[in-house]
C-alpha cells in the first residue's frame, strides 16, 4: 500500500477540533514521517505498514503534559 505523502487531517480533542498535518514516508514495511500539529511538528519513526493497515504513535509535550497521536 502507497501511503507516502502529506495530509491535512482534523482530530476531535478534549479541548475541540483540532487541524493537523501529517507527512508519511514509507521504506518497505517501515513507516516514518512529521506530525505537525497545535504543539508544533514532531518527527516520529517505528511506524508499520502491513497490507491494508498503517500504524504509528507521536508522542510529544505540551503545557498540558505528554500528548500522544495514534
Amino acid at each position: 500500500m502507497t501511503v507516502d505523502g502529506t495530509y491535512n487531517i482534523k482530530q476531535s480533542t478534549p479541548h475541540g477540533e483540532r487541524s493537523s498535518r501529517l507527512t508519511l514516508k514509507t521504506d518497505g514495511d517501515s513507516l516514518s514521517g512529521t506530525y505537525d500539529g497545535p504543539q508544533g511538528e514532531q518527527p516520529f519513526s517505528g511506524g508499520v505498514v502491513s497490507g491494508n493497515d498503517v500504524a504509528w504513535s507521536v508522542q510529544m509535550s505540551s503545557p498540558m503534559g505528554e500528548c500522544k497521536t495514534s
